[in-house]
């Protein structure tokens, strides 16, 4: 994977990998990742036989009309994957509907949401995105790519400030999802999840307003006990109310021993709680917080 640029991207998560692990490499599934220079990238593009997994550029580059833009092209017949990285000051550049190069995948990071909640989305060409659309692979959205519910709206609220040209284009449609329930049907099936929606309809989800609290969702009149929440995990957040309980219930393994002892070594603190995600856990984090520090009612969070 190649990074047109000086460094990785801060904002880009970089993962050490063992040169002889069977997981990284040209043969594996973690593509081994390296920066070049423009300059550079464009003499080794030149070469027919130089094609990596991907190249991974700014939208400002992708603007800019250079030789290394129509060696991207050539790339992209090879077979070659162009990602590119959307900003938030990206969202307004006027669009130009003559750039030559269309890329195969859009990153956004969360600039979009002013850094203020953790936001991440892509969007991508229907030729590589339609397989996970179709057959079993649907059914993999259902965790993978579950949305957030705190991440999006943040999002449509940040939205008008950052590029209100575009808000006020996308919000008719907003709009419209939001009183036509059989458009909002077919969207969600169309750019989500068509087995999700299957299932969603199967179990008489899709006529009433859905509300969560504790392990229970309610839909109608109708109030089911929601076993594993996956549906909880958009709407109300990732812990369940008696989170503690079902801590202290959980036997003492070497598991657990073990995770303790090496978190230990490695942050200094003596004690640790699960959470199954980074939004749990934040979320755990803040609940413990104002928990010990009763009767103070703010907390003040720092980005590490």
């Amino acid at each position: 994977m190649l990074f047109i640029g000086d460094e990785l991207p801060s904002d880009f998560a970089e993962l050490e990998t063992a040169g002889n692990g069977t997981d990284s490499g040209s043969t594996g599934l973690i593509p081994l990742a390296r920066c070049c220079c423009e300059r550079k990238a464009t003499q080794e593009l030149a070469h027919p036989g130089f094609v990596p997994a991907a190249i991974v550029m700014s939208a400002a580059e992708v603007c800019a009309d250079s030789p290394l833009m129509r060696h991207l092209q050539q790339y992209q017949l090879r077979g070659g994957l162009v990602i590119v990285r959307l900003r938030a000051e990206d969202l307004v550049v006027p669009a130009d509907d003559t750039l030559q190069l269309v890329p195969d995948i859009l990153v956004f990071d969360d600039t979009l949401t002013a850094r203020q909640v953790p936001f991440g989305a892509f969007t991508a060409r229907r030729t590589l995105y339609g397989p996970w659309m179709t057959g079993k692979l649907s059914t993999f959205h259902s965790t993978t790519f579950q949305p957030n519910t705190v991440s999006t709206r943040h999002l449509l609220r940040c939205l008008p400030n950052l590029a209100p040209g575009l808000y006020r284009r996308v919000q008719p449609e907003l709009d419209l999802l939001l009183r036509d329930h059989q458009v909002l049907r077919r969207t969600f099936g169309e750019l989500f999840s068509p087995s999700l929606l299957r299932v969603i309809c199967a179990a008489g989800f899709v006529e009433h307003d859905v509300t969560v609290h504790g392990h229970y969702v309610s839909t109608g009149t109708r109030r089911l006990f929601d076993g594993i929440g996956g549906v909880a995990c958009s709407l109300r957040g990732h812990n369940p109310e008696a989170w503690p309980d079902e801590l202290r219930g959980l036997a003492d393994g070497c598991i657990r021993s073990e995770l303790g002892l090496r978190l230990r070594a490695l942050t200094g603190l003596p004690r640790y709680v699960p959470a199954v995600s980074g939004a749990g856990a934040i979320e755990a984090a803040l609940r413990m917080a104002l928990t010990v520090q009763f009767p103070r009612t703010h907390v003040i969070i720092m980005r590490g």
